[in-house]
């Protein structure tokens, strides 16, 4: 229907004029068909009227025969002429033949039966057609301008992509590293609360040492400080001292005491035994002979309380230290628990013994 636009919009008139004019040419088509297959005909039809005219007798002359051919010539032209009415002289439209004419009428005549709302129509989807390309045309120029730039986005698409896929490789890794660590920390965790443990329950050695290596401190500067002119004299009582409590007696030959009041442990050879890693027992001893040393050439008694006494203290050692207390002028108060100064060692002591006294656990409330 589109394509038959400007024919339904020339009008009427010049449809029919067409039409007209189409129908002309074919009626001259048909007549000079129709006179073109009589003329192919004519030669047959005048050969036939000769041989007629040669059996007539009187025979006709040649000038008669003659003449009788022209005249059926001529009244055998006649026949076409004048050409029929509404036929056309020539041909505007010589490209069409019989069929194509035809359809071509058939064309114009529904054309003329096409209405008003029907063109209008026509025109507003040729309208809407017409904007539908032109905004491909526009979109067509908008995308020929940032063709370039999509180029580049691509490329910049397709490096991200290349890092993303990186990244993610490298998080993988990463994961797998946590999830690693987190397992060596669960099993640290394991670790650190066994150690907890076990240093909860050596908690109170560990604070009686603490305290013996204060008391110890303590007493190093009361030397430093009291008794420069007499380190001779303390050095010979911790040796005097030491050796009464050690067990083995040959192991410390004597202790010297320095210009900076540095005490030293010296075996046989003069090697400083204190260089070497004292157990608690020896630790104790030590600390023990050192305060005796002090209070012996001071000259000044005061009392000497200990706590678990014989705690850190071997077999051999316990006799030792406690008949280098129970030896001492003044008050000495022992704090014993029920596995120490008991038995053998109670009777050991017990000519020196004058109070004794037992401490009972209660529990009161939450407190205890």
């Amino acid at each position: 229907m589109m394509k038959d636009l400007a024919l339904a919009l020339c009008g009427l008139p010049l449809r029919k004029s067409v039409k007209a004019r189409l129908l002309s040419e074919g009626v001259l088509e048909r007549w000079e068909n129709g006179k073109s297959q009589g003329d192919s005909n004519l030669e047959r039809f005048l050969a036939s009227v000769d041989a007629g005219m040669q059996e007539l007798d009187p025979a006709l002359t040649g000038g008669q025969r003659e003449g009788v051919l022209n005249s059926a010539r001529s009244a055998w032209e006649k026949l076409w002429y004048p050409p029929p009415d509404n036929c056309a002289e020539v041909y505007l439209h010589p490209y069409l033949n019989e069929l194509e004419r035809s359809k071509v009428i058939d064309r114009l005549e529904e054309l003329d039966e096409l209405g008003a709302p029907a063109i209008v129509e026509l025109l507003a989807s040729i309208a809407a057609n017409e904007e539908a390309l032109k905004r491909l045309q526009d979109e067509v120029m908008r995308t020929e301008a940032v063709a370039p730039h999509v180029d580049t986005k691509r490329e910049r698409l397709s490096h991200v992509g290349s890092e993303l896929q990186r990244f993610d490789q490298e998080i993988g890794a990463l994961r797998r590293e946590m999830a690693s660590l987190e397992s060596q920390i669960g099993q640290k965790n394991t670790d650190l609360t066994k150690l907890s443990g076990q240093l909860d329950q050596a908690a109170p050695s560990a604070r009686r040492a603490a305290r013996a290596n204060k008391v110890a401190m303590m007493v190093d500067q009361i030397v430093a400080k009291a008794v420069p002119s007499q380190i001779d004299a303390i050095a010979a009582a911790m040796t005097t001292a030491h050796r009464s409590m050690a067990h083995k007696k040959d192991l410390v030959e004597r202790i010297a005491i320095d210009e900076n009041c540095d005490v030293k442990l010296l075996n046989a050879a003069g090697v400083d035994l204190r260089g070497y890693d004292l157990s608690a027992g020896e630790k104790q001893i030590f600390t023990q002979a050192l305060i005796s040393a002090v209070s012996s050439v001071s000259g000044r008694g005061f009392p000497m309380v200990v706590d678990t006494p014989l705690g850190r203290l071997d077999i051999e050692h316990r006799k030792g230290v406690l008949n280098h207390l129970v030896q001492r002028e003044h008050q000495v108060i022992l704090l014993s628990t029920n596995t120490e100064v008991v038995g053998e060692y109670l009777r050991e002591i017990a000519p020196h013994v004058q109070k004794k006294y037992l401490v009972h656990f209660e529990r009161v409330g939450d407190i205890g």
